[in-house]
């Protein structure tokens, strides 16, 4: 028998022992094509797909499923235990970056078996999502690189005259736009005159449109790039008039770091993503609101936002000066209440208004 074969008497065999009739069966595959056909404009849809594609792929070594892929599974037959299964297995293979992949990344794909499902059911396409509910695994692996203006200003030394890479460098740590919003990013959306950058609903991650910054400098960046005749993209390939591929740019990025010698307080070197992590840990830094800065980023889950605001040292220091001054500046209005004659120091005026008939 060939693998066709193979998968389709197993899949037989998957539906004669769970009573199953062959007009009811609804397997994840089926789900996650379903949910594909509807989410292809999505900027994220190539690497969303390709996790949902490998999850779909395992299949557990033993149990009663065993060499069945779990796309071939009827969604009616799936359980916790299988994601708990695959989690296990995830966490002995080995990535590109030659270790075990992050709670992260394994979160994500499990993400991917979630969402198809959910949608399905929302098409009424299945009765309920079997694993849903199911929490994510904690992610103690968040990184600490913060790019300060001293390593973004070496960072950006190693391109030289690559005033492409300057400009998305620049524009990234600046607006704290996604990589692939950069890489899609078109000069229409550009707002100088105002500083915004307007970032359209069907590139952004979540699907709703925002507005961001656009410094001044960003801008010059990006007008000293030649216009490409037939696009509106500021990062096209000049030959193709195509958007540059997002692994190619993250490389030359890399590069440009390890020539600078810019590391985090964790040890680890900034990526690319790092850019946006900058902006949203520095926007903190400096007094913007949390929601305008989720706005800006278009973060939607608090927790999310928060593994992306690094606590420093620098940041603790800051905090125990700024509450010492306002305590102190609150015994000191209480001493003047008690005794109106007596001024709070550095604030001597502000009392003699006060306390003059």
């Amino acid at each position: 028998m060939n693998d066709d074969e193979l998968i389709a008497a197993a899949v037989e065999a998957l539906k004669r022992k769970a009573g199953i009739a062959a007009r009811s069966l609804v397997t994840l595959r089926m789900c996650v094509e379903r949910w594909a056909d509807t989410h292809r404009r999505l900027p994220s849809f190539a690497c969303d797909y390709a996790r949902a594609l490998f999850v779909c792929s395992w299949a557990p070594a033993d149990g009663p499923f065993a060499g069945v892929q779990l796309g071939d599974r009827d969604v009616a037959t799936l359980t916790p235990e299988d994601v708990d299964l695959y989690r296990s297995w995830r966490y002995g293979t080995t990535t590109r970056r030659k270790g075990p992949p992050t709670a992260a990344t394994v979160n994500r794909e499990v993400m991917m078996v979630k969402r198809p499902l959910n949608w399905a059911v929302k098409r009424r396409t299945i009765a309920a999502n079997p694993i849903e509910g199911l929490e994510d695994e904690d992610e103690d692996d968040a990184r600490a690189v913060v790019i300060e203006e001293e390593g973004f200003q070496a960072i950006l030394k190693p391109f030289g005259t690559d005033r492409r890479m300057r400009a998305l460098t620049t524009l990234g740590y600046d607006s704290g736009m996604r990589k692939t919003e950069l890489l899609l990013s078109r000069r229409s959306w550009m707002d100088p005159i105002r500083g915004y950058v307007h970032i359209p609903g069907a590139v952004a991650k979540n699907g709703e449109a925002r507005v961001t910054d656009l410094t001044a400098r960003a801008w010059a960046e990006i007008e000293a790039l030649p216009r490409h005749i037939g696009t509106d993209l500021i990062f096209a390939n000049p030959d193709t008039a195509d958007p540059y591929g997002g692994r190619w740019i993250h490389q030359l990025f890399v590069d440009a770091v390890d020539a600078s010698g810019v590391v985090g307080r964790d040890g680890n070197k900034p990526r690319l993503h790092d850019l946006r992590r900058s902006w949203i840990t520095l926007a903190s830094r400096r007094g913007v609101p949390d929601s305008v800065i989720m706005s800006k980023s278009g973060h939607k889950d608090h927790k999310v936002f928060t593994r992306y605001r690094i606590v420093s040292e620098k940041d603790l220091k800051q905090s125990r000066d700024d509450m010492e001054r306002g305590r102190q500046e609150d015994i000191a209005a209480l001493e003047a209440r008690r005794d109106p004659h007596r001024a709070p120091a550095g604030n001597t005026e502000h009392v003699r208004k006060r306390t003059t008939p």
